[in-house]
């Protein structure tokens, strides 16, 4: 098998990649050629991988750099979100072998994957996965795991799978009784629910996000900038993704986002605000199934069969504060289904240690933000 690396695709090269990513079964949204330009508009450096067996496309990979310095070598990290996309296993531990070398030759820190396979059938990967080396990632500082006592990260992650093939009568009467009674309750009050306007209404979006994540003490993997650039090459055009903004009276209430794989779409961030709606009399309202609802609409009518609501309430503790968020996405009556989890492969002990400070450094941001906002809310 070839591997080849490009920093462009050319127009063909194009709709040769996107024509393997629709028919790949293993295909997440984020290997759509057009997620290398997300990555750039970041700042980063998207890197286009694939492979070929007799001509034909055996595996594609968009990976992205941030080079510490001028050129492309020298990246704490090479980042393969939703990917590789893959189906044909053979070739998968020489695919990986061939990108842990050219990445080693760019003196990247580490490579971090996270192939869209679900489990019984990805027990094959996670063997190869490794057998060449590779860990399940873990945001934490290897050190403060190892303060923790935690050693052992766990090889699968879980997700939340709605079934959106039913019609839509099927689907809405599986929801519960209580998603059911907001939804109909939402639908009567005067609140509109469409794909936002324009980049001004998709910022206004994007700083609440960012605020809602600050006050839980998580990190936003994603910028102001680089957003904007999820914005004007996937969301804008309503069918690699689509904003959808709830308003009332011209009043921002929330809104969603969501990324179209071939069939699986994926709902990544949702925010709805508490005090506009007190003070519209809405307060007796929950908008968030409304809103997840509409979204599953748009997934339907794009030909999805699923849509991946992300972490399901069975890996989380009851005392933690996602507990609340998770336990709402089983209310859709999901399919509680178990992936491949992000695995990393260090390649450059120096680089490396410098990711290693660079999250302890988030980390510690995270945990701040967190305890000020606690104190001060």
């Amino acid at each position: 098998m070839n591997i080849h690396f490009q920093f462009e695709l050319d127009q063909k090269q194009k709709i040769e990649w996107t024509e393997f990513w629709q028919n790949c079964k293993h295909s997440h949204a984020q290997q759509h050629e057009k997620f290398g330009e997300v990555e750039r508009a970041k700042g980063r450096i998207p890197v286009y991988v694939y492979g070929e067996n007799e001509g034909k496309l055996t595996g594609i990979a968009i990976f992205s750099i941030l080079p510490l310095f001028f050129g492309k070598r020298y990246s704490l990290e090479a980042i393969c979100a939703g990917g590789p996309a893959f189906d044909d296993i053979t070739h998968f531990e020489d695919f990986l072998l061939k990108i842990i070398s050219y990445f080693k030759k760019l003196h990247v820190g580490s490579i971090r994957i996270a192939p869209y396979w679900f489990y019984p059938e990805s027990e094959e990967v996670d063997s190869i996965l490794k057998k060449v080396g590779f860990m399940p990632y873990n945001p934490i500082p290897n050190f403060v795991n190892r303060i923790r006592g935690k050693k052992n990260i766990p090889t699968r992650s879980s997700t939340a799978l709605i079934d959106i093939q039913p019609n839509e009568d099927e689907i809405f009467s599986s929801f519960s009784r209580h998603h059911r009674w907001m939804i109909n309750r939402a639908n009567k009050c005067n609140i509109q629910i469409r794909p936002a306007k324009n980049l001004t209404e998709a910022i206004r979006f994007f700083k609440h996000v960012k605020k809602m994540f600050k006050e839980r003490g998580v990190m936003l993997h994603y910028s102001l900038k680089g957003f904007k650039g999820l914005y004007n090459n996937i969301l804008k055009d309503n069918n690699h993704g689509i904003l959808l903004s709830v308003y009332s009276e011209k009043v921002f209430l929330g809104g969603i986002y969501l990324t179209k794989g071939p069939k699986i779409a994926t709902a990544v961030n949702m925010v709805f605000l508490r005090k506009p709606l007190a003070e519209l009399s809405l307060s007796n309202i929950s908008i968030g199934p409304i809103i997840m609802w509409k979204g599953m609409l748009w997934a339907k009518e794009k030909g999805c069969h699923f849509l991946d609501l992300g972490g399901s309430a069975e890996d989380v503790d009851k005392s933690s504060p996602e507990y609340r968020i998770r336990k709402y996405k089983q209310a859709f009556n999901p399919i509680n289904s178990q992936l491949v989890r992000q695995h990393s492969y260090k390649c450059n002990s120096f680089a490396d240690s410098l990711f290693e400070i660079q999250k302890f450094w988030k980390t510690g941001s995270r945990i701040s933000n967190k305890f000020f906002h606690q104190i001060f809310k």
